[in-house]
């Protein structure tokens, strides 16, 4: 790996320290006393939500940022995440975020002093129109749905009309789509009525509408200008479908609808005015009932974190195989156990209209015999430890936590196929992975035995993530995220020249650091004990001298040193043409580095 800039007084014994610490730990082992079971994590007053982030068509999406209670993570490269220690509220707003998407809202109902299981489907916001504003536009998808725009109605944030080009992504969501509870904004259809009623809206369709320039800027409707928009409703809701319905634009803060205005039935549409984008929504507003009910697999046992749709919402079974949800009342909606990556699909149930208020128990779903992956977790430092785990097979990937006694119980296909087992234990960082081959008989299951994750730094199995942004060079603004085994990303503090080197790589890419002291702080360029190297396959970025290294934490041996870090870098090449030593520059964000400290240099 280079690391330039560095005097080999300052690099040269550290990494022949580090070379030679990586080959004695692959070969050292130490007699311990068994392991005990993890402690796990009191919630007494608070709730805690684990869940998976996916795009439409269910490929897990990394990298994002999530948020609910004050308290933020982000998806792992399995596209996982676990909230913890989140204050409880009677209902739960989870939010996720991540450039091309639209913005995520997921509201749920959360059990207090356990943990909840969402999945939320983030909806790509590429622009599928390109337009200018010198004239009225007509934007209309393939199925009539879209906006009409008056020539100059878009503003930029400053309140000038907006003259350039005019980027519009339109997504039409369909209530017939097999998919539209998973993809429904805000999650569970809770509407506020123009007079502040609280009412559980039951949709005929929504739109999504996101406005942008060349530069990605939002921009939106100038005061005094509406919108025409239309909403195509399915064949199959026509005959229901009332003459006048309430419009209503989703609060991407509170993710509760709001009623503003109304559309009217033109045919197979309905068409209304709007005097601002968000996602606009065309529903019926009912009083709330409560439905629950259980799902249990042919030993009559509990089926935990399987997906059941609930009319247009969609719910996760908890620990018990227990499900509970909000749903409008006097309404007719069928329910169902619907997990395509498990390819488990139940018949539907019919609910008749209930009263508001009420709480119905709907009949317990009797699956098939299911297979799973067992397995308990292991620390033996005896700490508490809060997690979760999670499967990727293919292109899919599913997620659990890890139950009160430290085990776990994950339902899976039984496809025979190769899938990465992950536990995570969300109170250290420690990632865990192992290869798993899933069961090829329904009702089979795999034992993955015990798994530690507090001693990273004697854990064979233990893996951390590293990642950075980069842009300049070819890349446009494109995350790499690396998982380092933990004896691969690793650090070594030097007493005789206040230095610390941490390097973490995979195939693909790799990160290096040099930074001066044993404590945390920030660190900026220029300055000789101070270097940042990012490599992509054979191209080294070199740190430049606006860098900067933040530490946030610096632990003791075998713990954990975490940070941020950016700036600037160059790719140095020279070209044997001209004889000239070319320079091609990049801009680095979002840099974060983990790994384990080795035993100090003397």
């Amino acid at each position: 790996m280079l690391l330039s800039r560095l005097s080999s007084s300052t690099i040269v014994k550290p990494l022949l320290t580090i070379m030679a610490l990586y080959f004695l730990m692959l070969s050292f082992s130490c007699n311990k006393e068994e392991p005990t079971p993890a402690v796990t994590f009191d919630y007494s007053g608070i709730t805690a939500v684990s869940g998976l982030v996916k795009n439409r068509t269910g490929n897990p999406i990394p990298g994002v940022s999530i948020s609910a209670g004050g308290q933020t993570t982000t998806t792992d490269i399995n596209g996982a995440f676990l909230l913890n220690q989140v204050p409880f509220a009677e209902r739960l707003m989870v939010t996720a975020v991540k450039p091309g998407y639209f913005k995520g809202n997921y509201a749920l109902k959360p059990s207090k002093g356990a943990i909840s299981v969402i999945e939320m489907r983030l909806i790509d916001n590429a622009p599928n129109f390109s337009v200018n504003l010198n004239s009225a536009q007509n934007l209309l998808l393939d199925n009539g749905a879209g906006i009409q725009l008056p020539a100059n109605s878009v503003q930029s944030a400053s309140g000038a009309i907006h003259t350039g080009n005019l980027n519009v992504a339109i997504v039409h969501l369909n209530p017939s789509d097999n998919d539209f509870a998973n993809v429904t904004p805000g999650g569970d259809l809770l509407g506020t009525r123009t007079n502040g009623e609280l009412r559980q809206l039951y949709s005929y369709g929504m739109l999504m509408v996101q406005m942008t320039d060349d530069s990605g800027n939002e921009l939106q409707l100038a005061p005094g200008n509406t919108s025409t928009i239309t909403f195509p409703v399915p064949p199959e809701m026509i005959g229901n479908a009332p003459q006048t319905i309430p419009l209503w634009h989703l609060n991407e803060t509170t993710g509760i609808w709001e009623e503003e205005g109304t559309a009217s039935l033109q045919g197979s549409n309905y068409v209304g005015s709007v005097s601002h984008f968000s996602t606009w929504n065309c529903d019926l507003a009912e009083q709330r009932a409560t439905f629950k009910g259980r799902v249990l697999d042919c030993n009559n046992q509990p089926v935990p974190s399987i997906r059941v749709k609930v009319g247009q919402g969609v719910i996760f079974t908890d620990s018990n195989g227990y499900f509970e949800t909000f749903g409008p009342s006097n309404t007719t909606f069928s329910v169902q156990v619907d997990h395509s990556e498990l390819s488990i699909q139940s018949p539907p149930q019919t609910v008749n209209p209930v009263s508001a208020g009420t709480t119905y128990t709907i009949p317990d779903f009797a699956l098939g015999c299911l297979s799973y992956v067992t397995g308990r977790v292991i620390c033996s430092t005896n700490q508490p430890v809060i997690g979760y785990v999670a499967m990727n097979f293919g292109s899919n990937s599913i997620s659990s936590y890890l139950l009160g006694d430290g085990s776990f119980r994950l339902l899976v296909p039984a496809n025979g196929q190769n899938a990465t087992l992950t536990v995570v234990n969300s109170l250290n960082n420690v990632s865990v992975s192992r290869s798993i081959t899933l069961p090829s008989v329904s009702g089979n299951s795999i034992d993955a035995g015990d798994i530690e994750v507090c001693e990273a730094s004697t854990n064979p199995d233990c893996t951390v993530q590293q990642r950075f942004t980069i842009t300049g060079d070819g890349y446009n603004n494109q995350t790499f995220f690396i998982n380092s085994d933990c004896m691969a990303a690793f650090a070594i503090y030097s007493p005789q020249n206040q230095a610390t080197v941490a390097i973490g790589s995979d195939d693909n890419a790799s990160i290096s650091l040099l930074f001066p002291g044993n404590t945390i702080g920030s660190f900026s360029l220029p300055d000789d004990n101070i270097n940042l190297t990012v490599s992509i396959g054979d191209f080294q970025y070199i740190g430049l001298d606006v860098s900067q290294i933040t530490v946030t934490e610096f632990g003791g041996v075998s713990q954990r040193i975490k940070g941020t870090f950016s700036g600037s870098a160059k790719r140095l090449f020279f070209n044997e043409t001209t004889q000239t030593l070319e320079e091609f520059p990049v801009t680095i964000t979002n840099g974060q580095f983990e790994v384990v400290r080795m035993p100090d240099q003397n």
